[in-house]
């Protein structure tokens, strides 16, 4: 029976430790490559944790100082800015598991204040990022930040398209006056050109017509110098045939006389 013993029961313990240790690193395994979407193995890693320190050849055991030390910074970092719904859930969630008492010390991260970002910092607050909606909330921040910014540029941008669109119709209206000005003008110069023809043709018409007068006028005149000049030469002529005819008279007269004498 000693025998037995001596013989079998380094192989019992040893099957048995084989065994602890496969059940260790498969729970490790199941811990480390949980989604902590649906939920974070606080005490598991806490167990898997314990575990590491006792067999720290075991596979994965830097999966599971990796992931506490991404929950410690994600908590210091959150608690540095806990504006976030995200963030206080997450502070509050870890000081209520036994890891918390064990998180190292680390470093503490700015989370992002906009929606500009590609991921946030660690593991645990990307996971449960779309969960607690951080990148609406960040979006209200923005909003809050720069609504009055771009209420004030949207009035300047009105106010500017205002003015722009009154000096464009301002521009159009003096346009138009400055068209109707230029075809006012044109028409008043076309009006005063066709008065001055007008007037030209008139002082033409006048002209010949006091030229036909004083040419009839002359003609009138140089027919009534004809017929007094005429009716003068008839008039001499009758005088000097009365005076012939007289002289004549006077002499037949005297002929008459003379031959009378001689008798």
């Amino acid at each position: 029976m000693k025998f037995f013993l001596l013989v079998f029961l380094p192989f019992f313990i040893s099957s048995c430790k084989s065994i602890e240790r496969q059940e260790s690193e498969e729970f490790i395994e199941e811990i480390v490559y949980k989604n902590w979407a649906d939920d974070v193995p606080y005490d598991g890693l806490l167990k898997a944790k314990r575990i590491c320190e006792k067999h720290p050849d075991f596979d994965r055991c830097s999966l599971v100082t990796t992931q506490i030390y991404d929950i410690s910074i994600s908590y210091n970092s959150c608690l540095h800015g806990q504006r976030s719904k995200l963030c206080k859930t997450i502070v509050d969630e870890i000081r209520q598991t036994s890891l918390y008492l064990y998180l190292p010390k680390t470093i503490t991260l700015e989370l992002p204040s906009t929606p500009f970002f590609w991921t946030l910092p660690t593991d645990l607050l990307e996971a449960k990022s779309s969960l607690y909606e951080y990148r609406d909330e960040t979006q209200s921040w923005l909003w809050g930040e720069v609504k009055y910014y771009a209420l004030a540029i949207l009035i300047i941008g009105l106010v500017a398209i205002f003015y722009i669109c009154f000096k464009f119709c301002m521009k159009e209206i003096q346009q138009n006056i400055e068209r109707k000005n230029a075809i006012k003008r044109a028409r008043q110069y076309e009006e005063e050109q066709q008065a001055l023809m007008q007037s030209q043709q008139d002082m033409r018409e006048n002209l010949q017509r006091i030229e036909a007068e004083k040419t009839a006028e002359e003609q009138r005149q140089r027919k009534i110098a004809e017929e007094r000049k005429a009716k003068l030469e008839a008039t001499i002529a009758y005088e000097k045939q009365e005076k012939i005819a007289q002289e004549k008279a006077e002499v037949d007269a005297m002929f008459k006389d003379l031959f009378k004498g001689e008798k």
